[in-house]
């Protein structure tokens, strides 16, 4: 079995990797002290790692000391300088932290630095906080280890264009594997560094910290934003738990011992991580179909397929690959599931250049290989469910491998049990590009009522015939016959176009538009974010629904993630450059985009990082468990 990556670097036998660097930071949010060797405890993090933080004023700290999420603290998503504080041991063992002009405050919890901390970051309620014995400001409540690999870090400075400091990262263990990547692979395993054994729990997800250049103190490259659209996601690391305590000596080497089941579940329990969905991991092939002369179908095993909700219609895929030149990453519905979620189905239509991946998956990608995905993702403005709605007409309208979603639906429908109309009318060039209709044929002879129309636009009638289609393109009053397009739920998806124009044609028929639902997602855009400033001068009343408060937005507001913050609203932000899609939200209102984001957003819904108003605007909170 291999393992799809592109490079390939020394390392002991039967090792993953060796353990090049240890790290700890004793100040949250600022420089760390390298150590060639540490002792680790069950469940604790390295002795002395965030054991400090510099309270901002913003949110209460515990005085027993117990975990505070980082909201609470000055932090490099907020202060780009902190990388030039240095941070030093006195006589005593006390610590120091040093102002990039030489001025030093001892480092303790007590009133008396209150004032120049207040100096210093502009915070009134400034002071350190100290983390209770064995514990640490962790970005998450469980991350007391993080794991880095250089390997990674190479081949994201290879895809960047310049040279990046893995310290960046701020990881503890800085790795070293034969292929970049391979870190999310040891999900859900259990590790072996010298004396300890580790769990692995899940990959870490990065904010704006990593844009800092920790040597200069400023931000030279929006690595999230990065990330995401070289990549197709925001992750580099993984997370780990001691599970067997021991000494940890620079140069170990890491043995994978076997797997550790619980470790993702406890994982996923922690209430500010990503979802599980959301992280890349390493699905295995096991199965590769040929549906057509175009396309083929690839069963994926999911390894965490016990942790993901029920996987809804119209949901996707993403696919992640380090290729020899450089990263592809590309989203692909899922066509068709086992029962229990396990085994997903992507049908994957070879393109013609400039396109990239799905060439290299159709001679490349075998069965027992595997491949980082992540997902499955739903675009969050689809409130349409099987269970909603059942007894109104189904209309689904695709073109080309399109068809995918037409599968998925057509077999949430009939779990559901539906009793409305169900009409699909689908458009194909010929017969080479004729994947899975028959399946959905069959599929369709399970309902009550559901009528099935199949179109050839490139092939005579005798052909059309033979295959039981129409000649031409999709005949919207045949498909549409005998429904009322008022009260339809509609799906539209194909190739670029497609949807917009029968959108047109179904609205002067007497469709709703809202009932429109036309397959939004896509693969993530290879972008440079750049920051515009807004056109409009202001003042506009912004509504938060949610927090019941109206705030004024005038033209130095900045964004409306920029107000929120200003006005105390908390809304979820990591990379505020339209990347990490946290702070995607629903809204009623015009806004213009000051950075483009790397996905556009679902229509009726923006980034709050990205977007300024044009005109009053009412933000409305994103419904609970929605997907990406």
């Amino acid at each position: 079995m291999k393992t799809v990556f592109s490079e390939r670097l020394k390392v002991h036998p039967g090792a993953l990797g060796r353990l090049e660097s240890i790290n700890r930071y004793p100040i949250k949010g600022f420089s760390g002290q390298q150590l060639s060797k540490v002792n680790l405890s069950v469940d604790n993090g390295l002795p002395g790692d965030r054991r400090w933080a510099i309270r901002n004023g913003s949110l209460n700290v515990e005085s027993d000391g117990r975990w505070t999420q980082c909201q609470a603290f000055v932090r490099m998503t907020r202060e780009d300088g902190l990388p030039l504080y240095q941070i030093h041991d006195n006589e005593n063992g006390e610590l120091l932290l040093q102002h990039p002009s030489g001025e030093k405050i001892l480092v303790q919890e007590s009133e008396k630095g209150k004032p120049l901390l207040s100096k210093w970051f502009g915070h009134t309620e400034s002071g350190f906080s100290k983390a209770h014995a064995h514990g640490g400001y962790w970005d998450h409540s469980d991350a007391t280890i993080s794991i880095i690999n250089l390997t990674t870090v190479r081949a994201l400075s290879r895809a960047s264009g310049q040279e990046l400091d893995p310290q960046r990262f701020r990881g503890n263990l800085l790795i070293e594997t034969d292929e970049p990547w391979v870190e999310f692979s040891f999900v859900g395993r259990r590790l072996l560094i010298g004396d300890v054994e580790i769990e692995i729990l899940r990959p870490i997800d990065r904010c704006k910290a990593t844009a800092i250049n920790p040597n200069t103190g400023e931000t030279d490259i929006n690595l999230p934003h990065l990330l995401a659209s070289l990549y197709g996601h925001i992750y580099c690391g993984v997370y780990a738990r001691v599970v067997k305590a021991g000494l940890v000596v620079q140069g170990a080497s890491l043995y994978d011992i076997g797997t550790a089941p619980l470790a993702v579940v406890r994982a996923a329990e922690a209430i500010t991580a990503p979802r599980p969905e959301e992280w890349p991991r390493a699905m295995r092939v096991l199965k590769r179909v040929v549906e057509s002369e175009n396309v083929v179908s690839f069963w994926l095993e999911d390894p965490l397929a016990n942790l993901i909700p029920e996987i809804a219609p119209s949901s996707y895929l993403r696919l992640h690959v380090q290729g020899s030149d450089g990263p592809l990453s590309r989203s692909y519905t899922i066509s068709n599931k086992s029962p229990d979620g396990v085994q997903l189905r992507l049908s994957i239509k070879k393109e013609k250049p400039p396109a990239q991946l799905s060439p290299w998956v159709h001679t490349s990608l075998n069965e027992g290989d595997t491949i980082v995905a992540s997902g499955p993702f739903i675009d969050p403005s689809l409130e349409w469910r099987p269970n909603a709605n059942l007894g109104t007409p189904i209309l689904i309208l695709t073109a080309g491998i399109g068809i995918t979603v037409a599968t998925s639906v057509l077999v949430g429908l009939l779990e559901a049990g539906v009793p409305g109309s169900v009409r699909i009318g689908h458009g194909v060039r010929g017969k080479k590009d004729l994947a899975l209709w028959q399946e959905i044929f069959d599929t369709a002879q399970a309902f009550t009522d559901a009528k099935t129309y199949l179109f050839m636009s490139r092939v005579n009638l005798n052909r059309c015939k033979e295959a039981g289609a129409r000649q031409g393109r999709i005949d919207l009053d045949e498909v549409v016959e005998g429904i009322d397009l008022e009260e339809a739920q509609i799906f539209l998806c194909g190739p670029s176009g497609f949807g917009g124009a029968l959108r047109t044609a179904l609205i002067k028929k007497g469709a709703r538009d809202y009932q429109i639902h036309e397959d939004a997602f896509c693969s993530p855009q290879k972008s440079i974010p750049q920051n515009n400033s807004p056109s409009c001068l202001g003042p506009l009343t912004v509504r938060f629904v949610k927090d019941d408060f109206d705030a004024t937005w005038t033209q130095e507001s900045g964004t409306l993630l920029d107000l929120a913050d200003a006005n105390g609203i908390n809304v979820p932000a990591n990379c505020r450059s339209g990347a990490c899609r946290a702070c995607l939200m629903p809204i009623n209102g015009s806004v213009e985009n000051l950075i483009e984001p790397v996905s556009p957003p679902p229509k009726g819904w923006a980034y709050l990082c990205c977007v300024a108003p044009l005109a009053p605007v009412t933000i409305f909170p994103r419904k609970s468990g929605a997907s990406q």
